[in-house]
């Protein structure tokens, strides 16, 4: 059913934004044929919608459709010696996948969990955690053309996978609509725990996956806010990725500042140690939009915020962080 003028703020995480024009739900790939045909006759433009825990709806809506994806399923498609197949429709909750990977003893989505939003949603953005990027685990991603209704299997080479990036995200890649996504998981335990937290929690000890599901669902609940009670999207930037030399510089005015390389020449920076350590904005509002208090590269809605509330917040930090140390820094929510 296409309904008319419906709120999307009850659909994002965020907890704002105006109402779309055309609005529905598909929980199969007839439908979403069938409704992206609707949306030609009509010369309406289409836009995919997840679990809506990683956009900003600007207070004006969305003209044209919104397409809901609510396609599910999960089924073990293949196994290759200690590793498997298991394709999962879009439409899945990403932590209902984790958690049904380790209650199944397979290994590799483990460090994603307690991540709110949608299967579909992950390769777009490569989803990551603590150490682990999607692309890890990712074999291929089946998706629909919304002009031709072509039905493509992309390769985990031909999805472009960059940092919180990927070919679904280019022009050429936001034509397609993700149905499912086939991950290669583990049967052999294979725990990465290269993170500080999680080094820290299993030092002495080999975890299980679950114990080590059950310690990051810990570790983000101490710096997350509950997103079903909070308006938020999570890590509202990205970390920046800087020069070796603008490194240096910055390690000059503050010596104790984190890194990570990820290349020859270039270093990836924590943001939540800038904007806490450098510009203090850990736990500061500026009326209804702020940074959460335990972890300040997390933006929330107080209640009453609007998009352009919070999108005015973060030019803000935007420029208080260029101000101090000259970086550039990206959103990580889409802004629609």
């Amino acid at each position: 059913m296409i309904k008319r003028e419906i709120q999307m703020s009850k659909y994002t995480t965020f907890q704002t934004g105006g109402p779309a024009e055309y609005f529905t739900i598909v929980c199969n790939e007839n439908e979403l044929v069938e409704v992206s045909k609707f949306a030609h006759k009509e010369k309406l433009a289409i836009t995919i919608l997840g679990g809506g825990s990683n956009i900003l709806v600007r207070d004006l809506g969305i003209e044209g459709l919104v397409i809901q994806n609510n396609i599910t399923g999960m089924s073990v498609l293949r196994e290759i010696g200690d590793s498997l197949v298991l394709q999962v429709g879009a439409g899945e909750d990403l932590d209902t996948l984790v958690q049904y990977a380790v209650s199944s003893d397979w290994w590799g989505l483990e460090n994603l969990s307690s991540i709110p939003g949608k299967v579909g949603a992950v390769p777009i953005q490569n989803v990551g955690a603590y150490g682990v990027e999607a692309s890890d685990v990712i074999q291929s991603v089946t998706a629909i053309h919304l002009n031709t209704f072509e039905r493509r299997t992309f390769t985990n080479e031909e999805c472009l996978f960059g940092y919180r990036d990927s070919f679904f995200k280019t022009k050429e890649g936001r034509v397609w609509c993700i149905v499912s996504v086939d991950f290669m998981l583990s049967k052999t335990p294979k725990p990465r725990l290269e993170y500080q937290d999680l080094a820290n929690v299993f030092s002495s000890t080999s975890p299980s996956a679950a114990e080590v599901r059950e310690a990051i669902i810990q570790i983000r609940q101490a710096k997350f806010p509950d997103w079903r009670i909070v308006g938020t999207a999570g890590s509202f930037f990205k970390n920046p990725i800087i020069t070796n030399e603008h490194h240096k510089q910055l390690q000059s005015q503050y010596p104790q500042i984190p890194s990570y390389s990820v290349g020859e020449d270039a270093v990836k920076i924590p943001l939540g140690w800038i904007l806490d350590k450098v510009c203090h904005l850990k736990g500061v509002s500026l009326g209804p939009v702020g940074t959460y208090a335990a972890q300040a590269l997390v933006v929330v809605n107080h209640g009453s915020a609007t998009t352009k509330d919070i999108l005015s917040f973060a030019e803000h930090v935007s420029a208080l962080v260029y101000e101090k140390t000259g970086i550039v820094i990206e959103k990580e929510v889409t802004v629609i």
